[in-house]
C-alpha cells in the first residue's frame, strides 16, 4: 500500500518540480541578467531540495532493512506488504496452551451447537466428540492429534462399531 501510494504521488508530485524549476529556470532571463542567474540558481536548488527521490527510495529500503533485521531472528515474511498489514495490529491474542512456543496444539474448549432440524436427534458434546475423534484419528496433522488427544483426556467412547469408510488425506486440505 505505502508502495503504490508513493509511487502514485512521485508520478504527479515529480513533473510539478520538474515544471515549476524549469519555468523558474527560463522566464527570468527575459527580466534581466542578474535576475536570470538568481533564479536558475533557486530553480536548481528546488530541483535538488523537492527530488522525490529520497522518498521513492525509502519504502524498498525500509521494507529490505525491516525483512532483515525478522531474518536475523528466524522469523521469515514474505515481504513488505505483510510487515505493513502486521503494522495495522491492535491486538494480538497468545494461547498458552504452548502452541507458539512449543509447536503443540491442545483441545481446552468444546462446544457443540444445536440446529432445529426434525430428521435428525440432538447429539451430546461426548458423542460429536468421540465421532470427530474417530474422523480424525487416521490423520497425521497436529491439531488432527489434538483431537484426539482431547478425546482421550476427557475418556470419550469412541464409538468401534462405527468405521471410517472413503476417508481420503488431503495434505494441507483438511479432513
Amino acid at each position: 500500500d505505502t508502495e503504490k501510494l508513493v509511487d502514485t504521488f512521485a508520478r504527479v508530485y515529480t513533473p510539478i518540480v520538474v515544471l515549476t524549476a524549469l519555468c523558474m529556470c527560463t522566464f527570468p532571463w527575459i527580466v534581466n541578467h542578474e535576475t536570470g542567474v538568481y533564479w536558475t540558481r533557486t530553480g536548481l536548488i528546488t530541483i535538488v531540495v523537492a527530488c522525490p527521490c529520497a522518498l521513492i527510495i525509502s519504502t524498498p529500503v525500509t521494507y529490505v532493512a525491516a525483512l532483515a533485521a525478522v531474518s536475523q531472528k528466524g522469523i521469515i515474511v514474505r515481504g513488505g506488504q505483510h510487515l505493513e498489514l502486521l503494522g495495522r495490529v491492535k491486538r494480538i491474542a497468545f494461547d498458552k496452551t504452548g502452541t507458539l512456543t512449543q509447536g503443540v496444539f491442545q483441545l481446552l474448549h468444546f462446544e457443540t451447537t444445536t440446529t432445529t432440524t426434525t430428521t435428525t436427534r440432538r447429539r451430546s458434546r461426548k458423542e460429536v466428540l468421540g465421532i470427530l475423534a474417530l474422523v480424525e484419528a487416521p490423520a497425521s496433522h497436529p491439531l488432527s492429534d489434538a483431537i484426539v488427544r482431547g478425546a482421550a483426556k476427557e475418556q470419550v467412547d469412541v464409538p468401534s462399531t462405527k468405521q471410517v469408510t472413503n476417508h481420503t488425506l488431503l495434505p494441507g486440505e483438511g479432513i
